[in-house]
């Protein structure tokens, strides 16, 4: 379900004010032994509070963009959730590519078997994301891609399977990322917003999950530093950062399958920090 954005013309996006929005992030359980309680009960509930989010008030809703695979679907969606209920402040569509990522080229080497990434998703970025965000004319696109970037990937039929931390899909990744996001920027998107993506927990549904591995994500997200160190319009939201401190990372509820959101934590995500990001990053 993806929220409709206003795509006639509109005033220049401006802040009117500032306000601050202070929300309790998710719960966590601890023993009692961690507690000085008297209660008899096994456990106690803790809640992690998310820190106060200063967030500018724009002039008219800032229309968000957002782009990626199933991960991202999952967060647009509590976003979609979150500027439906405040209209003022946010207009969201989502433009996801459930199974792709963002790099093209070669072939994903999985356990579920091989995939020829163009002929799967070359579609989806050139006949489906770019266009939208042509339709759009968003203030700010937001990025997000997790599993299948990061997978282990043949550059070349016959050719050796590589992963992330080889450097020569490291310097593929960061030429195919660097090209989306250029694609991005020439489509008219005149923010984009990656997102520092939490890793995903394959292992939880019993599956192989090199994609686990913290090496892989550190890769990632040098790789964006990099985008946006060289390109004014680019940023990178931690929401990996975000989760381990306001306790979203852990297994359970808020992520039931390892690898997306569960809808309650991601409208919690939404309201809690990145609607407020994403509005500060179009106002930059």
């Amino acid at each position: 379900e993806q929220a409709v954005i206003d795509t006639g013309p509109v005033d220049t996006l401006v802040v009117v004010t500032t306000r601050v929005d202070s929300t309790p992030g998710p719960a966590s359980s601890r023993s009692d032994s961690d507690s000085d309680s008297d209660s008899d009960s096994d456990s106690t509930t803790v809640v992690t509070v998310a820190a106060a989010v200063p967030m500018p008030v724009p002039s008219r809703p800032v229309r968000i963009v957002v782009v990626g695979d199933s991960t991202a679907e999952a967060t647009g969606a509590g976003l979609v959730q979150w500027a439906a209920a405040n209209p003022s402040l946010a207009q969201v569509e989502v433009i996801a590519g459930p199974g792709c990522g963002l790099v093209l080229g070669g072939t994903i080497v999985a356990p579920g078997g091989d995939r020829d990434v163009d002929a799967e998703c070359s579609s989806y970025i050139n006949d489906v994301a770019l266009p939208a965000v042509t339709r759009a004319r968003p203030d700010v696109v937001m990025v997000m891609s997790t599993v299948w970037d990061l997978s282990d990937r043949r550059l070349d039929p016959g050719g050796p399977t590589l992963t992330p931390t080889d450097v020569a899909l490291r310097d593929y990744l960061a030429d195919g990322l660097a090209a989306f996001t250029d694609s991005l920027l020439a489509a008219g998107a005149p923010r984009v917003a990656w997102i520092r993506e939490p890793a995903a927990q394959l292992n939880l549904l019993g599956l192989p999950s090199p994609e686990n591995q913290p090496a892989r994500h550190e890769v990632m997200w040098s790789l964006l530093d990099g985008i946006a160190s060289t390109r004014v319009q680019v940023s990178v939201l931690d929401l990996a950062g975000y989760c381990d401190q306001a306790g979203y990372s852990a297994p359970g509820a808020w992520r039931p399958d390892g690898v997306h959101w569960s809808p309650e934590a991601s409208l919690s995500i939404a309201t809690d920090w990145l609607g407020p990001e994403l509005i500060k990053t179009a106002l930059s």
